[in-house]
């Protein structure tokens, strides 16, 4: 309605400044006037239109990942909160496989309506290029950044016997004795695995033994078993065993604290602020869909993640930050984040095919 009134002024000024100037309104005047009217109307509300009659069916959200894990609870959540708001069907479905290639390339190839999105994680959108010599798809060219929707951080943790007291005790052991303190990650080339590389680069050129696993379960029975000394996983992954006292906290990867873990030390705090590593969940399309649809997706999935309710149970038990932006920082953010994970990637020294 504002904008409507605001049209209006613009053509009523236009009409008393051209009666004013000339005395009359002649025909080629009137004409002139109502053409800016016109194309002030457009430009007022051109980028809107589009997403205001957006969705006309039912959305799907891709998400790579098996049912019940942390990326495919937020997806799930999401397209609650979304389908309640929009008053349409937004549902996910699950493409798992192949480091997250599978549901990448379906949402390539699907029509650029925003109908069909993918909740992608950095694996997706920035280090698969660098870790497989050819792909079926360009993270870079065959997506539209939507928004970033959350970001996390690692937490390291040991068994709650271990003679390593503190992240620098394990550093230091890792040093003195190269490729001997043992580590799981849930697969090469993962979040678990690049960080902990960069970590041993950044404290000193430490090399630690990577023991790679198919998830994060066997890991982590491995882990209490003695099979290996420390892990890394997502907060969600590592509080019943926390809790239980099976396990002891060591340090969180990010930059800061997480608010469930008040005493456990961040990177920086150790003196690794190089060494921050974060892993975030982001919503892209097919690379020709709408522009004003991605806006509008993003404006409406910031709404729903502010809201306090949803951050208390979907986003502080997962030690998750909010992280919404616009279609145009996501982008910003993943061209030079996409160089970052190149360097860990190097550090890792893995490829994947």
């Amino acid at each position: 309605m504002r904008r409507l009134l605001h049209c209006r002024r613009i053509l009523s000024d236009n009409l008393v400044n051209a009666s004013n100037s000339q005395g009359e309104l002649n025909a080629m005047t009137l004409k002139s006037i109502l053409s800016s009217a016109v194309t002030t109307v457009a430009v007022l509300f051109g980028t809107t239109a589009g997403a205001q009659q957006w969705p006309q069916q039912p959305v799907k959200i891709i998400v790579p990942y098996s049912p019940g894990g942390a990326v495919d609870i937020m997806g799930r959540v999401l397209a609650d909160r979304l389908g309640a708001r929009w008053k349409q069907a937004v549902v996910v479905d699950n493409k798992t496989g192949g480091s997250e290639i599978v549901a990448a390339t379906f949402v390539k190839d699907s029509p650029p309506d925003g109908n069909t999105i993918f909740l992608a994680t950095e694996v997706g959108l920035e280090t698969n290029p660098y870790l497989f010599s050819k792909l079926p798809y360009d993270p870079d060219k065959d997506f539209l950044p939507i928004t970033r929707v959350v970001e996390g951080a690692l937490v390291y943790v040991v068994r709650a016997d271990s003679p390593y007291k503190t992240m620098k005790d394990l550093l230091a052991q890792a040093k003195a004795k190269p490729n001997t303190v043992s580590y799981g990650s849930s697969g090469p080339g993962g979040a678990i695995h690049l960080a902990t590389a960069w970590l041993g680069t950044v404290a000193g050129d430490i090399q630690f033994l990577h023991v790679p696993y198919k998830g994060s379960a066997p890991t982590m029975t491995d882990l209490l078993a003695g099979q290996i000394e420390f892990t890394a996983a997502p907060l969600s992954v590592v509080a019943p065993f926390l809790e239980s006292k099976k396990m002891r906290a060591l340090a969180v990867s990010g930059p800061g604290r997480l608010a469930p873990l008040p005493d456990v030390p961040s990177f920086p705090e150790l003196g690794y602020e190089k060494a921050i590593s974060q892993f975030m969940l982001g919503l892209v399309g097919p690379a020709r869909m709408p522009p004003n649809v991605a806006t509008f997706i993003a404006s409406e999935v910031a709404i729903v993640v502010a809201d306090k309710a949803f951050q208390e149970k979907n986003v502080d038990p997962f030690g998750f930050k909010v992280a919404t932006e616009t279609p145009e920082s996501f982008r910003a953010f993943l061209q030079k984040d996409r160089e970052v994970q190149r360097l860990r990637v190097k550090a890792a020294d893995v490829k994947l095919d």
